[in-house]
């Protein structure tokens, strides 16, 4: 895994980028806005925690996913770029949640880093089908 490739922008689709990141951000927007319904309601807390956890689990990954499946390469910086959009919302949540603000940061990333794992394999297993089992993806001749 090299660090560069991960993080370069050279030939990136920036729709997608930009289009993870508004995914991410909308999503984890309502995301905040019904578990904070759901506290006012009078839901009992560990309910509103773990739908909160599973969320920002979720989340990014299948924007990473989506992402992921929409390029068809680079999956970990398609995983990586578009999850500013679920920072923005649940950094500031570490000033004002503490512990549970760093896990809920702590698992988008490990979502994202998830879905771009699941579409990676996805896209081995298809390049085996095609290719033969030296998966290469280089045509045979």
């Amino acid at each position: 895994m090299d660090l560069k490739r991960i993080l370069s922008t050279e030939g990136l689709n920036w729709w997608t980028v930009v289009s993870g990141i508004g995914l991410n951000f909308v999503f984890t927007a309502f995301l905040f806005l019904t578990m904070t319904a759901f506290s006012e309601q009078g839901f009992p807390p560990w309910l509103y925690t773990i739908l909160m956890c599973a969320g920002a689990f979720l989340i990014p990954m299948i924007t990473a996913y989506v992402c992921g499946r929409l390029a068809d390469e680079r999956y970990l910086t398609y995983a990586l770029y578009p999850l500013v959009g679920f920072l923005i919302l649940t950094v500031p949540g570490i000033l004002f949640a503490g512990v549970f603000g760093v896990l809920m940061t702590a698992f988008g990333i490990l979502g994202a880093f998830n879905g771009a794992t699941l579409v990676a394999r996805r896209a081995m297993k298809r390049r085996r089908e095609i290719y033969g089992p030296d998966s290469s993806g280089e045509s045979p001749s």
